[in-house]
């Protein structure tokens, strides 16, 4: 029995693959690997327009939580903090507020989620003050890049 799949050309490669030249000879399947491996890191590595588009989400998180907020220690957590997020990866971004108590997570939260809703960034908040660490998930608008989890 032959698979579905065995006449369509484009699932006999990977995409990365064709980085580099059809021709080139391998040492085994170990040397195959690792130019298939650096071939993928090149493949999945930030375009300058989706770093432009990171920064760009960045500043007016900045510009919104300062706005509301000053003295806000605002830092990138994750794989936007180690330069290792994919094209799809969301931001991760710690908010620390001065001088806020645990029973104003609650109302901060919400506050923060009302700055961002008028502001051109985003498309939809969703607060989650019920999470061990209370969350505020922005979805941004199309023009920013699809850096959505969803």
């Amino acid at each position: 029995m032959t698979s579905p799949f065995e006449s369509l050309e484009e699932f006999r490669e990977t995409p990365w693959m064709n980085i580099f030249k059809k021709e080139s000879t391998y040492n085994g399947p170990e040397h195959r690997l690792h130019h298939e491996i650096l071939a993928y890191l090149m493949y999945m590595q930030q375009t300058p327009d989706e770093k432009r588009a990171r920064e760009l989400v960045m500043t007016e998180i900045r510009r919104v939580v300062h706005g509301r907020f000053y003295g806000a220690e605002i830092r990138l957590y994750g794989s936007s903090a180690t330069g290792l997020c994919l094209p799809t990866s969301d931001i991760g971004v710690a908010i620390k507020l001065p001088r806020i108590t645990e029973a104003d997570v609650k109302r901060t939260l919400f506050q923060l989620s009302s700055q961002f809703r008028p502001a051109a960034l985003t498309s939809n908040v969703f607060v989650n003050h019920h999470a061990k660490v209370p969350i505020l998930i922005l979805s941004t608008r199309e023009e920013y890049g699809s850096l959505n989890r969803h």
